[in-house]
Protein backbone atom coordinates (compact mmCIF):
# COMPACT_ATOMS: atom_id res chain seq x y z
CA UNK A 1 0.00 0.00 0.00
CA UNK A 2 1.36 3.44 -0.92
CA UNK A 3 1.61 5.98 1.95
CA UNK A 4 -0.93 8.28 0.29
CA UNK A 5 -3.43 5.41 0.29
CA UNK A 6 -3.03 4.62 3.98
CA UNK A 7 -5.40 7.39 5.03
CA UNK A 8 -2.82 8.92 7.40
CA UNK A 9 -1.44 11.48 4.97
CA UNK A 10 1.69 9.42 4.41
CA UNK A 11 2.38 8.95 8.11
CA UNK A 12 2.43 5.45 9.49
CA UNK A 13 1.28 5.34 13.12
CA UNK A 14 3.67 4.04 15.74
CA UNK A 15 7.27 3.08 15.21
CA UNK A 16 10.36 4.72 16.54
CA UNK A 17 10.83 8.44 15.89
CA UNK A 18 13.44 9.52 13.38
CA UNK A 19 15.97 12.33 13.70
CA UNK A 20 16.72 14.63 10.79
CA UNK A 21 18.83 17.75 10.38
CA UNK A 22 17.27 20.90 8.97
CA UNK A 23 19.89 23.25 7.55
CA UNK A 24 19.37 26.80 6.30
CA UNK A 25 22.15 28.88 4.78
CA UNK A 26 22.12 32.56 5.64
CA UNK A 27 24.64 35.14 4.46
CA UNK A 28 27.64 34.69 6.74
CA UNK A 29 26.22 31.79 8.76
CA UNK A 30 24.27 28.57 8.66
CA UNK A 31 21.64 27.27 11.05
CA UNK A 32 21.48 23.56 11.79
CA UNK A 33 18.56 22.09 13.72
CA UNK A 34 18.30 18.46 14.84
CA UNK A 35 14.64 17.52 14.82
CA UNK A 36 12.92 14.42 16.16
CA UNK A 37 10.00 13.53 13.89
CA UNK A 38 7.54 10.64 13.72
CA UNK A 39 8.04 7.77 11.26
CA UNK A 40 6.60 8.73 7.87
CA UNK A 41 7.21 12.46 8.32
CA UNK A 42 7.71 14.46 5.12
CA UNK A 43 9.98 17.36 4.21
CA UNK A 44 7.19 19.84 4.91
CA UNK A 45 6.85 18.41 8.43
CA UNK A 46 10.53 19.18 9.08
CA UNK A 47 10.06 22.70 7.72
CA UNK A 48 7.05 23.23 9.97
CA UNK A 49 8.96 21.91 12.99
CA UNK A 50 11.81 24.38 12.40
CA UNK A 51 9.78 27.28 11.03
CA UNK A 52 10.00 29.51 14.09
CA UNK A 53 13.76 29.09 14.57
CA UNK A 54 14.45 29.69 10.87
CA UNK A 55 11.93 32.49 10.38
CA UNK A 56 9.87 30.58 7.82
CA UNK A 57 6.41 32.13 7.59
CA UNK A 58 4.87 29.53 5.28
CA UNK A 59 6.75 26.25 4.72
CA UNK A 60 4.77 25.68 1.50
CA UNK A 61 6.62 28.68 0.02
CA UNK A 62 9.86 26.65 0.22
CA UNK A 63 8.80 24.40 -2.66
CA UNK A 64 11.50 24.33 -5.33
CA UNK A 65 14.28 25.41 -2.99
CA UNK A 66 14.60 22.49 -0.61
CA UNK A 67 16.63 19.32 -0.94
CA UNK A 68 18.08 16.33 0.84
CA UNK A 69 21.85 15.92 0.80
CA UNK A 70 22.21 18.35 -2.11
CA UNK A 71 19.44 16.99 -4.35
CA UNK A 72 16.27 18.98 -4.88
CA UNK A 73 13.14 17.25 -3.65
CA UNK A 74 9.43 17.85 -3.24
CA UNK A 75 7.81 18.83 0.04
CA UNK A 76 5.89 15.54 0.23
CA UNK A 77 9.03 13.36 0.14
CA UNK A 78 9.05 10.97 3.09
CA UNK A 79 12.10 11.39 5.31
CA UNK A 80 14.39 8.68 6.65
CA UNK A 81 16.35 8.67 9.87
CA UNK A 82 19.53 10.72 9.43
CA UNK A 83 18.36 12.73 6.40
CA UNK A 84 19.76 16.25 6.04
CA UNK A 85 17.04 18.60 4.78
CA UNK A 86 18.61 21.66 3.20
CA UNK A 87 16.79 24.93 2.61
CA UNK A 88 18.45 26.78 -0.27
CA UNK A 89 18.45 30.55 -0.53
CA UNK A 90 18.28 32.47 -3.77
CA UNK A 91 21.53 33.53 -5.36
CA UNK A 92 22.40 37.16 -4.85
CA UNK A 93 23.96 37.19 -8.32
CA UNK A 94 23.82 34.57 -11.05
CA UNK A 95 27.09 33.05 -12.25
CA UNK A 96 27.12 34.85 -15.61
CA UNK A 97 26.69 38.29 -14.03
CA UNK A 98 29.33 37.56 -11.39
CA UNK A 99 31.79 36.54 -14.11
CA UNK A 100 31.15 39.82 -15.99
CA UNK A 101 31.78 41.86 -12.85
CA UNK A 102 35.05 40.04 -12.13
CA UNK A 103 36.19 40.52 -15.74
CA UNK A 104 35.36 44.23 -15.56
CA UNK A 105 37.33 44.68 -12.34
CA UNK A 106 40.30 42.77 -13.77
CA UNK A 107 40.29 45.00 -16.88
CA UNK A 108 40.26 48.13 -14.70
CA UNK A 109 43.25 46.87 -12.72
CA UNK A 110 45.21 46.22 -15.91
CA UNK A 111 44.50 49.75 -17.19
CA UNK A 112 45.63 51.26 -13.91
CA UNK A 113 44.55 54.56 -12.34
CA UNK A 114 43.48 57.30 -14.72
CA UNK A 115 43.43 54.81 -17.47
Amino acid sequence: MKPAESGTGGREPGGLPITVELVAAQPGASTVLRLPLPQGACVIDALQAGAVQLGIEDPADCAGRVGIFGSLCKLDRVLRDGDRVELYRSLALDAKSARRLRAGRAAEKRRGPGG
